[in-house]
């Protein structure tokens, strides 16, 4: 306990230097400065998206209201770093904001952000919206996003919603090889799986394609991925439902 306490007390300091970094490379000298600077349409996407971030690292929950407000930008830079700032405080006040965002956006990069931001938010109201993302959105990046949120929404949660098992076992056929990984990555963290679903696993064994670009290359195979999955249930659990 004390080690954990320690790591995120040095984390905690790594990420003010970082925020405080940023405020002298872009020339703010205050909160309000800063809250201007967020605000202020004619500064770049990108130097907004900076100070949205060190916005959250410096007020933490103080900032929740301003970054709400900024999560309705029409930047997508802007968008996405309120929405990052949201999920580093960890809030869950932010978890309808975010939901709203991912039901009703058009932008797909204000999805995807959406969408991790709740994964890491960690609540359960969102497992319905993400697990129908996982099945409708057509961009596998956002799919792949999509699994790895529902491995978040659940965490805390001794077993998962069959909600989210029933999403992932329709989405594991998904063309995109780097959707299957995801998926099965997700699936072999889960505990009530039942006798047909790891069967069903057991299918991806022989799947030969890879995720471009995954590192290290011998794991980035879905095949890998199958029998990773069926590794860890089998050695965190007796015997499937």
């Amino acid at each position: 306990m004390k080690i954990r306490r320690r790591e995120r007390r040095r984390a905690r300091a790594v990420q003010l230097a970082g925020a405080r970094k940023a405020l002298r490379q872009l020339k703010i000298d205050s909160e309000e400065a800063l809250l201007r600077f967020c605000r202020n349409k004619q500064q770049s996407s990108h130097d907004r998206y900076r100070a949205c971030f060190v916005l959250g690292s410096l007020l933490g929950r103080q900032a929740v209201p301003f970054l709400l407000e900024l999560a309705a930008d029409e930047e997508s830079g802007v968008v996405v770093g309120a929405v990052d700032a949201l999920a580093m405080i960890r809030t869950r006040c932010a978890t309808r904001p975010l939901m709203s965002i991912l039901r009703n956006s058009k932008n797909a990069s204000h999805r995807q952000a959406a969408i991790v931001g709740l994964g890491m938010l960690e609540d359960t109201r969102a497992e319905r919206l993400v697990s129908r993302a996982l099945l409708t959105e057509t961009c596998a990046q956002t799919k792949v996003y999509a699994a790895g949120a529902l491995g978040g929404v659940n965490q805390g949660r001794r077993f998962r919603g069959r909600e989210t098992v029933k999403a992932l076992m329709h989405a594991l056929p998904d063309p995109s090889p780097s959707v299957r990984w995801e998926v099965l990555n997700v699936l072999g963290g889960i505990r009530d799986l039942k006798r047909e679903e790891l069967d069903e696993i057991r299918k991806y064994l022989s799947d030969e394609a890879t995720v471009p670009g995954l590192l290290p290359a011998e794991e980035a195979g879905v095949g890998f991925a199958a029998q990773r999955a069926l590794n860890s249930w089998t050695g965190k659990h007796r015997r499937p439902a």
